[in-house]
């Protein structure tokens, strides 16, 4: 993953992080006592993410650098050679239904209306 610039807040909260901080906005709470930033969320390996969003800015607990492309695909279920056609892949993830998602809905529809 690309490191966070050290000049920014978000790499001042990262090395606050502790276990269980799912986004910044727990670690700005437990710092500060403001409840911001909560759309800054932070990957734990094997756990189920937050919510992928068009604007998206993530981190990895892992490491604390910036979430990768192949890490949003991952997260999305978007298969690793998937051609976005040149669009920014963390707005197109965000702004769809996953992959594997949408297969279990067409999956219930076909058994549960067409079938």
């Amino acid at each position: 993953g690309k490191p966070v610039n050290p000049e920014t807040m978000d790499y001042k909260l990262l090395q606050l992080r502790q276990p269980g901080d799912h986004n910044l906005g727990d670690i700005n709470r437990r710092w500060k006592g403001k409840e911001t930033l909560f759309g800054h969320l932070i990957a734990h390996d094997n756990e189920v993410c937050a919510t992928i969003t068009a604007s998206l800015r993530g981190y990895r607990d892992c490491d604390g650098k910036m979430l990768t492309e192949e890490d949003i695909r991952n997260v999305c279920s978007f298969p690793q050679d998937y051609d976005f056609c040149g669009q920014d892949t963390t707005y197109i993830c965000g702004m769809s239904v996953p992959p594997v998602m949408m297969a279990q809905i067409a999956t219930e529809v076909y058994r549960q209306w067409l079938k």
